[in-house]
C-alpha cells in the first residue's frame, strides 16, 4: 500500500511541477518524503527521486539532504552523485559539485555497464567547470557527453555556447546548426544561432535578418487565443506598462534600465516587471522597489505567461531579451498586450509581426536600409537610445599610464566572441605601428589558461609576441574592475560586434575609445555612443581610418590629458547621463505608440 502511494505521490508531484503549481508540488513531495520516512527509510532510490523533486522545485538544501543520505545507503550510485552534485551546485558550491561528478564517472570507469547512465555526469561536469572558468575542460567534458548521445539537440546547443565563450565562433555556429538539425523545433538553439550569427564578420544583415524571419516560420504557430485587448483606448489616461527580461539582476541590461526605471513619470505610467528567470541579488532587489508590482513568471507556459500581463491590463509591453537566454517571445507572439516594444537587450529585429516597435536611434540604425532589416517599425529616440548610469562606487580618474610608463597601452574588456580574427589582425597592424606599445585584454574566460593559450597564438601569427600583451580574469568588484582602466591609454572597440558596457566604462573612466561603424545595429553602437559625449572623431569608417584614429591619438599626450581630464564631466553634461530627460523621450515614444493604437481602434 505505502508503495503504491509513493508512486502516487511522485507522479502527482511531477505533473504539478510540469504545470507549475508548485505549493500542490510541495506537499506531495513531502508526503512521498513522509512516506518514505515511514517504510522506505533504508531504500536509497527514494531518496534520490525524492532529491530529484526537491531539486525540481527549486529547495536545493532539501535537495542535498535527500541525495546524502541516499549515498550513504548506496555509494556507488553514479545517479545518486549527480543528485547530490546538482544539489551542492545549485546552491553556489560549484567547486563541491565538481568533485561529486568526478566521483560519479569514476564509478563509470569501475561499472562498464554503467557507463551510459554517465551522460548526466558529464553535463553537469561541463556546466560547473565552465562556471568556475574552466573552458577547455568544459568543452572537453560537452564533447564526452556527446559522444554517449550523439542525437542529443540540447548537447549540442550547450556546446556551441561554450565554445562562444572561447570565441571559437564558427564552430560555434556549427554546433548550434547540428543541434537544430537533430531537432528542428528547438527554438532556444535557434535563438543561440541567431545571437551568435552577430560574430560572425563574413555574414551580412540581410542574411541575419531572414534567419530571424526564419525562426519565426519554425517556432511560433497560430495559438488559439482570440484576444480582444479591452484596454480602455483613452489615448491620454495612465498607461500601464509592463517590462520582461531575465536580467534584473548584475547584468549589463539592469545597469542600463534601471535609470529609466526610476524616473518614469508615476503620474503617468505605472510599471510592472516581468522576471523570466536568473539569479537574484541586490540588483534585483534594487529593480524590484522601482516597479508598482513584481512577478516571477520563469515557470509559466505561455499562455499562463499572456493571462497573467492581460490580468494585469498592460498597455505597452516591452521585451528587454530579444533571442538571448530565456526570452519569452513566443508569449509575445499570442499578442498579450496591445502594443508591444522591443528594447535593449538584443541588437536587432525580433523577426516577429506581432512585435509593433524596436527602440534605436539614427546613429546605430540611420534611416533608409536598416527599416527594411526589422520587422518592427523603429523608433528613434532624439540624441540616443541609452542610458548609463555611472556606478556609485566607480574610482577616480587617474592620469594616463604612458606619463609614467613612456609607452602607450592599448586596451579591450570586451566579450571574447568579439574578438575574432580580423579583430585580432587588425590590432597586430596597430600594434606594429606603434612599435613600443603594449595591448591589454580583459575577460572573465581568461582565466582559462588555454584559452589564453589560443590568444597568445593568434596574435603570434601576425607577429605579436607574448611580451607585449596581458591577459587579465575578472575581478572581484565592479569598482576593481573599473581601477583596471588606468593601466590604458586607449580603448579599442571590436567589429563587427561593438561593445557597450565596455565603451560606457572606459569613457566614464577618462579613456578614449576607437570604433569602427558597419553597417548594421550591431557594428554601429560605439558610434551612438561616440556621437553623444562628442567624440566624432574617434568613430572611423574604414580599418585604414582605425588605425590612423589610434596612431593619432597614442601620439597626441596632450590630448589625451585632455581627454582624461574631462571626459566624466562631457559624459555627466550629455544626453548619453542625462536619465530624466531620456525617460521624458522614451515616454513621449510610448505615448505616440499608445496614441496610434487608440486611433487605429
Amino acid at each position: 500500500m505505502a508503495k503504491s502511494n509513493i508512486d502516487e505521490l511522485v507522479r502527482h508531484a511531477q505533473g504539478q511541477l510540469q504545470q507549475g503549481n508548485f505549493p500542490q508540488a510541495r506537499q506531495s513531495i513531502q508526503s512521498a518524503r513522509l512516506l518514505a520516512e515511514q517504510h522506505y527509510a533504508n531504500n536509497a532510490n527514494a531518496w534520490f527521486t525524492i532529491s530529484a523533486l526537491y531539486g525540481m522545485l527549486g529547495d536545493f538544501k532539501e535537495s542535498e539532504a535527500c541525495a546524502q543520505r541516499g549515498v550513504k545507503l548506496q555509494p556507488d550510485s553514479i545517479q545518486g552523485w549527480v543528485n547530490y552534485g546538482n544539489a551542492i551546485q545549485s546552491q553556489g558550491r560549484t567547486q563541491e559539485s565538481i568533485d561529486m561528478f568526478r566521483r560519479a564517472l569514476a564509478l563509470g570507469t569501475k561499472h562498464p555497464q554503467a557507463r551510459l547512465s554517465l551522460t548526466p555526469a558529464y553535463i553537469n561536469l561541463a556546466n560547473a567547470l565552465c562556471t568556475v572558468g574552466s573552458l577547455e575542460e568544459a568543452v572537453e567534458s560537452q564533447r564526452k557527453a556527446i559522444a554517449s548521445k550523439p542525437g542529443d539537440s540540447e548537447l549540442h546547443n550547450t556546446l556551441g555556447v561554450f565554445l562562444s565563450y572561447q570565441g571559437k565562433i564558427n564552430e560555434s555556429i556549427e554546433s548550434h546548426a547540428r543541434a537544430l538539425q537533430l531537432r528542428p523545433d528547438h527554438a532556444a538553439a535557434h535563438s543561440n544561432l541567431l545571437l551568435i550569427l552577430h560574430y560572425q564578420p563574413d555574414i551580412d544583415a540581410a542574411a541575419i535578418f531572414a534567419e530571424h524571419c526564419r525562426w519565426v516560420e519554425m517556432h511560433v504557430r497560430p495559438g488559439p487565443r482570440q484576444l480582444r485587448h479591452a484596454n480602455t483606448s483613452d489615448p491620454e489616461r495612465r498607461l500601464r506598462v509592463g517590462y520582461v527580461s531575465m536580467d534584473f539582476r548584475s547584468h549589463s541590461v539592469a545597469f542600463f534600465i534601471e535609470p529609466v526605471l526610476a524616473q518614469h513619470d508615476s503620474a503617468a505610467f505605472d510599471i510592472t516587471c516581468y522576471s523570466t528567470g536568473g539569479s537574484e541579488d541586490f540588483m534585483t532587489r534594487r529593480l524590484q522597489a522601482l516597479a508598482s508590482r513584481w512577478h516571477n513568471v520563469a515557470g509559466m507556459t505561455d499562455e499562463q505567461l499572456c493571462h497573467l500581463i492581460e490580468t494585469d491590463g498592460i498597455d505597452i509591453l516591452v521585451d528587454l531579451s530579444g533571442h538571448t537566454s530565456s526570452h519569452r517571445l513566443r508569449a509575445f507572439a499570442l499578442k498579450p498586450s496591445p502594443v508591444q516594444v522591443t528594447y535593449l537587450g538584443y541588437p536587432d529585429t525580433t523577426g516577429l509581426p506581432a512585435m509593433d516597435y524596436r527602440l534605436t536611434d539614427i546613429w546605430a540604425d540611420p534611416p533608409g536600409e536598416s527599416d527594411k532589416l526589422n520587422t518592427e517599425s523603429l523608433v528613434r529616440i532624439p540624441a540616443g537610445f541609452l542610458c548609463y548610469q555611472p556606478p556609485a562606487d566607480a574610482p577616480s580618474v587617474t592620469p594616463p599610464p604612458s606619463q609614467e610608463k613612456g609607452y602607450i597601452t592599448f586596451g579591450s574588456f570586451n566579450n571574447l566572441a568579439k574578438i575574432n580574427p580580423g579583430v585580432i589582425a587588425l590590432w597586430a597592424r596597430l600594434l606594429q605601428a606603434v612599435p613600443d606599445a603594449r595591448l591589454i585584454l580583459k575577460y572573465p574566460w581568461l582565466s582559462d589558461e588555454p584559452t589564453r593559450e589560443l590568444y597568445y597564438a593568434q596574435f603570434a601569427e601576425h607577429g605579436i609576441m607574448q611580451d607585449r600583451l596581458e591577459l587579465l580574469k575578472k575581478s572581484p568588484t565592479t569598482a576593481e574592475h573599473l581601477a583596471v582602466y588606468a593601466r590604458m591609454d586607449v580603448a579599442l572597440d571590436t567589429f563587427p560586434y561593438n561593445g557597450t558596457t565596455t565603451t560606457c566604462e572606459a569613457l566614464w573612466m577618462g579613456v578614449p575609445v576607437v570604433t569602427l561603424a558597419g553597417n548594421r545595429h550591431s557594428g554601429r553602437v560605439g558610434a551612438s555612443l561616440l556621437s553623444q559625449v562628442g567624440l566624432s572623431d574617434c568613430i572611423a569608417s574604414t580599418t585604414e581610418d582605425y588605425i590612423e584614429c589610434a596612431v593619432g591619438l597614442a601620439a597626441d599626450k596632450n590630448r589625451l590629458m585632455e581627454l582624461r581630464a574631462t571626459l566624466r564631466h562631457k559624459m555627466t553634461a550629455s544626453s548619453l547621463c542625462d536619465a530624466v530627460g531620456f525617460t521624458r523621450k522614451i515616454e513621449e515614444a510610448y505615448r505616440t505608440m499608445w496614441r496610434a493604437w487608440c486611433e487605429k481602434k
